[in-house]
């Protein structure tokens, strides 16, 4: 499991690359964060050498903070299972808030029809 920084290196580095090898530097990824994400080149660096362990990135070179990457299959393969099991999750959630609601309908009625056969049998 990718951290948040990691996983938009990931994205950018797929997005930019297409299978061949891209120059690109810090300032790229740091440009593009969203407004909620804070970074530094370390942390870029960290990230892109990450990948390059893992598998998921060839790495070329990397200089003062510029890198020479090319995506790999694997680096392709987790985004398209992040965004499947993203959904999922989604899907999930759904439906077990949909159960919870129901469960929650049917025990208040079956509660408040209990309370009143005890009533009626008792006046």
């Amino acid at each position: 499991m990718l951290d948040k920084l990691t996983k938009f290196v990931l994205d950018k580095i797929n997005a930019a690359s297409d299978g061949s090898y891209k120059v690109m530097d810090a300032e790229d990824f740091l440009s593009a964060l969203p407004a909620r994400m804070t970074a530094d080149e370390n942390g870029v660096s960290n990230a892109v050498k990450y990948l390059s362990e893992r598998g998921y990135v060839d790495l070329k070179y990397a200089d003062n903070g510029t890198y020479c990457v090319c995506s790999m299959p694997k680096g392709r393969q987790y985004v398209e299972t992040a965004r499947v099991s993203d959904t999922d999750a989604s899907r999930i959630k759904r439906s077990f808030f949909a159960a919870a609601c129901a469960g929650g309908l049917f025990g208040a009625l079956i509660g408040g029809a209990l309370v009143a056969l005890i009533i009626a049998f008792l006046v």
